[in-house]
């Protein structure tokens, strides 16, 4: 089963609403595919500061990367699904404020 691809004033209709949403949107000439890996070098990336502040371990990090790249229904596929089917939900919740406690303020 194939999808029709938007035509251009779809498009252009979804950029003006995500933009007046708050969004800053930029089309690129490329596959889903690059998409994909784009979102998982954002997620590897906010996963490594996370990391770096005291939320997790590298070791959980660098197991979980290795899980999403192998095994079927993985958070590869749920990245997927939350990038290409609900992109604008998943960037609320990557773009949210974590509570962090301050142990040096």
């Amino acid at each position: 089963m194939s999808e029709a691809i938007p035509e251009a004033e779809t498009i252009d209709h979804a950029v003006k609403i995500e933009r007046v949403a708050g969004f800053a949107v930029e089309l690129i000439a490329d596959n889903p595919v690059f998409v994909l890996q784009r979102g998982s070098d954002i997620v590897a990336t906010l996963d490594n500061e996370r990391t770096k502040i005291g939320i997790g371990r590298q070791e959980d990090i660098n197991l979980a990367m290795k899980l999403a790249q192998t095994r079927p229904k993985s958070p590869i596929d749920r990245g997927a699904y939350l990038l290409i089917k609900k992109p604008r939900e998943t960037m609320r919740w990557l773009n949210r404020p974590l509570a962090v406690e301050c142990t040096s303020c």
